[in-house]
């Protein structure tokens, strides 16, 4: 409970922070917040729509629906037609259709969205590749038939490439619950202004000197906040999404036929912890042995 209150706070006190740098934006924003409330009820109702098709189990008119939004929202800006791609591949997902073709539409709308990963930040990514191999869970229903190796690579690599991103963006030097790296809810006004008011205007600030050192104040601040949100974002993700890639991995490779050696190369590309390649290569080897004992024993 204190983890989660503490997150809470300085998910709040970062997201002011963020905020408190757009106020000196001018009319501009006014009018972006107008469309981001237009395009924000827009995704509401076509989520809806996407709800009722799959709680009624419409598969054809949620197949026929996703295409329609996929063509519509990938006109707009990419991280909305990024969300609604998630939630797409999520409705897939998320409904009982006794039929195969649900695990491939919610792997391709997944897939697409992950056909630009330097755009998605790294709980995107991780969310949308958790969506795209849920057909592994009962592997018959794998829509690979004879190619199951490959595919099994081509889904593995796309865990370990979060997995890399993860660890690769985890400063280990840095704190985000050290006290010298919390941000200001609002950053304090300079002495020099009419009024000391906390999260102020820059604008009535009249003396251009001093309003442009409370402005890169924002600024900076904002950038602290945006730092300590990654940070936090990217511990999250490690103490939460490994384990489950890496009980992933080594559930998919333990399946026969067998491929340590498509799964080694991953390893070697992907994860820097030599203790942790082997550990996941000995559950592999062990449950592989088991797997074939078994099927020898019911020749």
């Amino acid at each position: 409970m204190y983890n989660k209150i503490k997150y809470g706070a300085l998910f709040v006190i970062c997201l002011v922070a963020l905020m408190q740098m757009g106020r000196f934006s001018g009319n501009a924003d006014e009018a972006t917040k107008k469309d981001a409330l237009s395009t924000s009820n827009e995704q509401i109702e076509d989520m809806a729509k996407l709800q009722k098709l799959g709680e009624s189990h419409d598969f054809v008119g949620l197949e026929k629906y996703a295409e329609k939004l996929q063509m519509m929202w990938s006109k707009r800006d990419w991280n909305d037609y990024v969300y609604m791609l998630y939630k797409i591949s999520s409705a897939f997902n998320s409904y009982y259709f006794d039929n195969d073709k649900s695990y491939i539409f919610a792997n391709t709308y997944a897939n697409l969205a992950l056909s630009n990963r330097t755009k998605l930040s790294p709980s995107m990514e991780a969310d949308l590749v958790s969506l795209t191999s849920h057909w592994f869970v009962n592997i018959q229903k794998c829509p690979c038939g004879k190619d199951i190796s490959k595919v099994r690579n081509r889904e593995a690599e796309l865990w370990f490439h979060i997995w890399k991103r993860i660890e690769d963006g985890i400063d280990k030097q840095y704190n985000p619950f050290d006290p010298s790296n919390i941000t200001y809810m609002n950053v304090p006004p300079p002495k020099e202004a009419p009024f000391h008011i906390p999260g102020m205007s820059p604008e009535v600030i009249k003396d251009p000197k001093v309003r442009a050192e409370y402005e890169a104040a924002i600024q900076a601040n904002a950038k602290k906040a945006q730092k300590n949100n990654e940070q936090i974002m990217l511990r999250d993700l490690k103490k939460i999404f490994l384990p489950r890639s890496q009980k992933f991995i080594i559930f998919v490779y333990s399946q026969l036929p067998d491929d340590t050696t498509g799964l080694q190369k991953l390893l070697n590309k992907y994860v820097a912890d030599q203790t942790k390649r082997k550990e996941i290569m000995d559950a592999v080897k062990a449950n592989l042995a088991k797997a074939m004992a078994n099927k020898q024993k019911s020749k």
